[in-house]
């Protein structure tokens, strides 16, 4: 699918940033695509699937550092959210 070319105004700088950043991002990336595309087939397999892959160990130290940041939340929120339930 090819997306149409529509440009914000407002986003027009950003959203040019961004497609360069990833243009020069194309063949730079740490993992073997042979081992992805040899993974994701894998997964046919599985009963049942991942709900998620996680490809690779930059993408995991991400994972990691991003389930860090949600702890983090969840435990400085945690006597507030509980502030919405109904009285019993």
């Amino acid at each position: 699918m090819v997306w149409p070319d529509v440009v914000v105004e407002d986003y027009a700088e950003h959203s040019a940033e961004q497609r360069r950043w990833w243009q020069s991002q194309d063949g730079q990336q740490p993992g073997d695509p042979d081992k992805l595309a040899a993974a994701l087939i894998s997964l046919a397999d599985e009963d049942p699937p991942p709900t998620r892959l996680i490809g690779g160990a930059d993408v995991v130290a991400l994972a990691g550092r991003k389930v860090a940041e949600l702890q983090r939340q969840i435990d400085e929120q945690r006597g507030r959210a509980a502030t919405f339930d109904f009285d019993s």
